[in-house]
């Protein structure tokens, strides 16, 4: 057991129950908006308007084209929206949003203390193209540095409990690579899990775990994010798995196409590929969550909500073969062995 920290204070990890280890509850990801060109007329009449559910058919396969789609801004809606999951039972949520994509450490608080859920606040930087402006001439152990402080001291009274989700694109570029390194060596001081954002369509899990150890950091400490797309792929979940990283499924009901990268694969593919890692002994390194990042993922404008997990892909999963403990376990057993192994710095 070691204490969990969460924006109202210090949780012991035994206590957490069912946790969404990979969400979002209030973001600005506006350096996501996708400009149309000059030719998509249909494009840009979405630009600028409000998202509702009847619009969500269209935003479903251009997500970013709509501005009022790219950022969740309304602590009354997170609350509104954390009902359902509680109902399904469920207790903390992991909220990743990081310094430069809206993360707002009060209201995270005030949803906290409204919903009854804990919630266990990310730092560190996202992708390179929203990081905020000191990240370019900063070295990696001023970054780091800088991340110990937050971690220890807080953000407007509030501490992190976690370093993430820390950027990876499809390029990997420099800039990515530095933040990767301070943030794994901020985890040795630490002693928090480090969560990574894959771009889930490329095969990039080893090199993160590559440079992570080359900092010092354990694999076992590493959450590698967004691996529903590499769900066909068991040859590449076996290879991270076996080097004693987390592997999150967290884009489960993510029923989006999103441009330039993919459509997000089928729930039950999903459930089917880790159905197949339970058999070969790896659910005890899998994590399940939604990543609702964007307004048409919220359950109010006809998404999946936080409690789909729960009504929905929990029983895919039984269905696959796993027992109903097996499936409980993904959500409760799991995030609580993360927080533990991070805190002991285990090796793997």
């Amino acid at each position: 057991m070691t204490d969990v920290i969460t924006v109202t204070g210090p949780v012991d990890s035994a206590e957490l129950g069912p946790t969404l280890f990979h969400e979002h509850l209030i973001n600005n990801n506006a350096s996501a908006w996708r400009r149309p060109g000059p030719d998509e007329a249909a494009a840009w009449q979405l630009v600028d308007v409000p998202v509702t559910a009847a619009l969500r058919e269209k935003l479903r396969t251009d997500p970013y084209v709509c501005k009022d789609n790219c950022s969740l801004d309304d602590v009354d809606v997170a609350v509104a929206e954390l009902d359902l999951y509680t109902g399904r039972g469920g207790r903390t949520v992991v909220e990743q949003t990081t310094d430069g994509i809206g993360r707002n450490p009060r209201a995270l608080r005030e949803i906290s203390l409204r919903s009854g859920v804990w919630i266990v606040m990310g730092c560190g930087y996202y992708l390179e193209r929203s990081h905020p402006a000191f990240v370019a001439g900063a070295s990696v152990a001023q970054l780091a540095d800088r991340l110990v402080a937050e971690l220890t001291e807080g953000i407007d009274g509030v501490r992190p409990g976690l370093i993430g989700e820390i950027g990876i694109g499809p390029d990997f570029t420099m800039a990515e690579e530095k933040v990767l390194r301070a943030a794994a060596r901020a985890q040795l001081v630490a002693g928090v899990p480090l969560s990574v954002h894959l771009p889930g369509w490329q095969r990039l899990g080893q090199r993160v775990l590559d440079v992570a150890a080359e900092e010092g950091c354990p694999a076992s400490s590493v959450v590698l994010s967004h691996l529903n797309p590499a769900c066909d792929d068991a040859g590449y979940l076996e290879r991270l798995a076996a080097r004693g990283a987390w592997l999150s499924f967290d884009m489960i009901g993510m029923d989006h196409r999103f441009p330039g990268e993919g459509a997000a694969p089928a729930d039950d593919h999903v459930a089917a590929a880790i159905a197949q890692l339970a058999k070969d002994g790896r659910a005890g390194q899998v994590l399940l969550s939604h990543d609702i990042f964007i307004k048409t993922l919220l359950a109010a404008y006809g998404g999946p909500g936080y409690g789909h997990v729960q009504a929905s892909f929990l029983p895919m999963l039984t269905r696959h073969g796993l027992t109903h403990v097996q499936a409980a376990s993904l959500l409760i057993d799991n995030p609580r062995a993360v927080f533990e192994a991070a805190a002991k710095g285990d090796s793997g």
